[in-house]
């Protein structure tokens, strides 16, 4: 008997080491089918266990408790599969659209964590992302007084220690000398070339590397060409800061690739072979020998950026010598928060380098998409190219673009939020984890204790109350005379009135509804430095270019492109892009 059971385990083993593929479509559909039955047996269990509203403080005033709570109404459960859970689906920002517009709020359970809900509303927005809901930023199923609050407790205050830092002006001069010295390295001769040859240039790839490089040199504080030349060092030393420039820009070009350009789930599903499959069968595989390449290239990448971080470490504790840019920022401000007496041990600089990592990949992600994406659509609105051209023109044209010049350029501003309304670099947003049980929210949802919770930027900024009956429509007009507050900016009294308009589930206005960068305690603390920036790189390509559509789509208009999203996709980390890399037609401005 046991020996038959030996025989009969052997014998399947073997069968599927021989029949690998057919296995492996067996073993997908039957997961599918199943995990299918799951989601939706456990979507409808948050349905029937929700509980009622418990009572909610709202600026130190707490509601009558013995008010009878009314029954809260729970969200509409959909069946989402694996592949929705693991952001697949939302490669599909028309479809994201097309569910939202059927619901409000929706939630499903992913398997071995808590429930995600999604929110499509801008009033639900406006309460989940205030201080209400605990910030998290990975989505773990997870005690709430245990790792999930220790997130939340350094979350918040690295996040204030950022606010702080990037209030300083002197910072965004530092990133603008970085930009300017790339685009006239590298950006502007490759648009020149494009405009010679008469050939389409696709936007996405071109300043996807001008933000990888700008982001990596200006993070670490290496020095532009043009502050070497300024500080008077000798041609030896300048060599080698250029050869150190080159190597760390390479490095992070590598691991931006690996992390930003491969399709959702290439490098995760060849990292799953490789732990259990033999080499020689998935070596055939289409696309494994350019992951291969790319893998290897992520050690000696990361090498090389860790040996910068080595070098700024050594700086500071043999000369006391604080480099510029954010790096430098952050070590002065880790510094001043030592208690008296204290150095910086191994364990505060590790913290140091893991928080430059995690701003270098956020800083990268909305600057990867908000410019190429701008220009395409003023090459679809010739119009708004011209308008927003005309502000340009009046700056003489020797002269570098600075932040006070593109702040005065309404119509430029106006197309900027236009595109990061219709355009958001990550149309969803996940960080967010109801700590309260069955939290009340506007029109009567309730969310279950300790739910992950993502906002649907792409729906909520489309939102018909808020913008119009033309919210899909390409129309920068209805910000020409907007004050646009960076969320982060906003105060105290300010949010708290939002807030509760929000739970009164009053009309949202177009402020409340416009959080491209998040909105309440922990919005993006740099937005205002990164929408100077990106008006800067698009005024210095507009002054000397004018950007058309390319052949064959010369009818199409930017509202065509934006309405349904079908011309976009999302890629690795939830970046969204124009599948075809938004392509142009570039001519020299005489």
């Amino acid at each position: 008997m046991l020996w038959d059971a030996l025989k009969f385990a052997y014998e399947s083993i073997s069968w599927i080491r021989n029949n690998f593929l057919t296995f492996l479509i067996m073993a997908v559909i039957g997961i599918s089918l199943w995990w299918k039955m799951l989601i939706s047996q456990q979507a409808d269990g948050i349905q029937k266990s929700l509980p009622v509203e418990p009572d909610v403080e709202i600026d130190g005033d707490k509601k009558d408790a013995k008010k009878k709570a009314p029954e809260p109404v729970p969200a509409p459960a959909q069946e989402v599969t694996f592949a929705a859970l693991t952001r697949k689906a939302l490669t599909s920002p028309a479809t994201l659209l097309k569910e939202a517009a059927e619901l409000g709020v929706y939630h499903v359970k992913w398997i071995m964590a808590a429930p995600l809900v999604v929110a499509a509303s801008p009033n639900i927005a406006t309460v989940v992302l205030s201080e209400k809901f605990h910030c998290n930023r990975h989505a773990y199923n997870t005690d709430p007084k245990g790792t999930l609050s220790q997130q939340g407790d350094e979350h918040a205050k690295s996040h204030a220690l950022l606010v702080k830092i990037f209030a300083d002006s002197t910072l965004t001069d530092s990133l603008i000398a970085q930009l300017q010295s790339r685009l006239a390295s590298e950006t502007l001769p490759e648009l020149t070339e494009a405009a010679s040859s008469k050939e389409n240039l696709d936007l996405l790839p071109v300043f996807e590397e001008l933000w990888v490089d700008v982001v990596a040199l200006w993070i670490l504080g290496v020095p532009t060409p043009a502050e070497l030349l300024l500080s008077g060092t000798s041609s030896e030393v300048q060599l080698q800061q250029t050869k150190r420039r080159e190597r760390l820009v390479e490095a992070r070009r590598c691991l931006a690739n690996l992390t930003f350009v491969l399709p959702t789930g290439y490098a995760w599903y060849f990292d799953r072979l490789r732990e259990n499959v033999p080499f020689t069968e998935y070596f055939p595989l289409p696309g494994f020998r350019e992951y291969l390449a790319r893998r290897n290239g992520k050690t000696k990448a990361r090498k090389i950026v860790f040996e910068e971080y080595k070098a700024m470490a050594t700086e500071y504790n043999e000369h006391g010598t604080i480099r510029g840019g954010l790096a430098g920022a952050l070590l002065k401000e880790t510094i001043a928060a030592l208690p008296e007496g204290k150095v910086l041990d191994d364990a505060a600089w590790q913290k140091i380098y893991v928080e430059l990592e995690g701003i270098q990949t956020t800083a990268q992600m909305p600057l990867f998409s908000i410019v190429p994406h701008l220009l395409f659509l003023l090459a679809h609105s010739p119009t708004n190219q011209k308008l927003v051209m005309a502000e340009i023109s009046k700056v003489n044209s020797k002269t570098s673009l600075t932040v006070k010049h593109v702040s005065a350029m309404t119509n430029l501003n106006a197309c900027l939020l236009e595109a990061l309304r219709l355009c958001p670099p990550q149309a969803v947003s996940y960080n967010r984890t109801s700590s309260q049980n069955a939290y009340k929210l506007p029109g009567q949802w309730t969310f279950p204790k300790n739910a992950h919770i993502a906002i649907d930027l792409l729906s909520t900024m489309r939102d018909r109350e808020a913008f119009g009956k033309d919210s899909n429509s390409f129309s920068p007009s209805r910000f020409s005379s907007f004050q646009y507050t960076p969320t982060d900016q906003i105060s105290k009294v300010d949010a708290i009135k939002s807030l509760k308009s929000a739970i009164e589930n009053q009309p949202p206005t177009q402020q409340s509804a416009f959080i491209p960068f998040g909105s309440g305690t922990y919005a993006c603390p740099a937005q205002k430095l990164a929408l100077d920036v990106c008006k800067i790189a698009v005024a210095e390509v507009l002054r000397k270019f004018e950007l058309v559509a390319v052949k064959g789509r010369e009818s199409v208009d930017a509202t065509e492109i934006v309405e349904d999203m079908d011309e976009f996709v999302y890629q690795q980390s939830g970046v969204l892009r124009h599948a075809d890399g938004a392509p142009v037609a570039v001519k020299k401005r005489k």
